[in-house]
């Protein structure tokens, strides 16, 4: 896991929106998705 996708979700949660958090990050909305979806399966959410 990066620190990277740690920092996305927690301004997923502080914003609560995928598109702020997108471009806070530079990113699209899909690749905050994927990020999302890749902690969930470190963790076996």
């Amino acid at each position: 896991m990066h620190i990277e996708t740690l920092k996305i979700f927690c301004d997923l949660a502080d914003s609560r929106s995928f598109s702020k958090t997108a471009e806070k990050h530079l990113l699209s909305q899909s690749a905050i998705s994927q990020q999302l979806a890749q902690l969930e399966l470190a963790h076996k959410c």
